[in-house]
């Protein structure tokens, strides 16, 4: 013998049943072609039928949402980019892995911050007069760049000096994903130099290398007076 089929019923039919009529809840779901569980919230009021529709395909709106966040927020962790982006399309779900597939599609990589030196005006100044100065008048033969010797200092240290990481692309400099630092942080030094045709060996630096210290580094290392380059 074949089983009747349970004849449906609304929502508002159950209410009405069970408010109006004094149906159990029993009587209802053993009559009715519904869930003892749908029955119970509607007794208890808290009855919230989802809205049927298809369900949002992942486009290039929400591609350059993530792209969005990533250049307003360069700091901020990929896990973090997938919960806001949740919060503004909740009908979506997106991973953290694929948050950084899409923002490396894209030109973007987790790197430090870029290293920007904290600079006075003086030193900006004297810089720019130096570069103005000489970029004119460039002579590829002159004898000036010949004896022009240029000279830097890098910092070593035995704990992290990583600093923080960004989402950041090749070529940018904007302050989120720059950070500013000392040019003279007090640890261990070694300092090169580089010339025409020129370039003596590494020298370890101890201690802050200040003006005065810089001028005893060269009258201790007598390879720069040897060569002509200092006088």
């Amino acid at each position: 013998m074949e089983k009747r089929k349970k004849p449906s019923i609304t929502p508002e039919t159950c209410q009405y049943l069970l408010a109006n009529l004094g149906w159990s809840q029993s009587k209802i779901y053993t009559t009715f072609s519904i869930s003892s569980k749908t029955v119970s919230a509607i007794s208890k009021g808290e009855y919230n039928p989802k809205k049927a529709g298809p369900k949002p395909k992942f486009n290039q709106v929400h591609i350059d949402y993530v792209l969005e966040i990533a250049f307003l927020n360069p700091r901020m962790s990929s896990a973090t980019m997938a919960q806001k982006f949740k919060a503004k399309f909740t009908q979506l779900t997106i991973s953290a892995t694929k948050v950084r597939e899409i923002i490396k599609e894209n030109g973007f990589r987790y790197l430090s911050c870029r290293k920007i030196q904290d600079l006075n005006s003086i030193q900006i100044t004297l810089r720019y007069n130096f570069a103005f100065q000489y970029l004119d008048a460039f002579d590829a033969d002159s004898e000036f760049w010949k004896i022009l010797v240029f000279s830097d200092e890098s910092r070593f240290c035995a704990t992290s000096d990583a600093g923080a990481h960004c989402w950041r692309k090749t070529g940018d400099f904007r302050d989120d994903v720059c950070e500013t630092h000392k040019k003279f942080p007090v640890s261990c030094m070694v300092w090169g130099a580089i010339g025409y045709n020129f370039k003596p060996d590494l020298i370890f630096i101890e201690d802050t290398l200040n003006s005065e210290g810089y001028i005893n580094l060269l009258e201790q290392n007598q390879f720069l007076l040897n060569t002509g380059f200092c006088s």
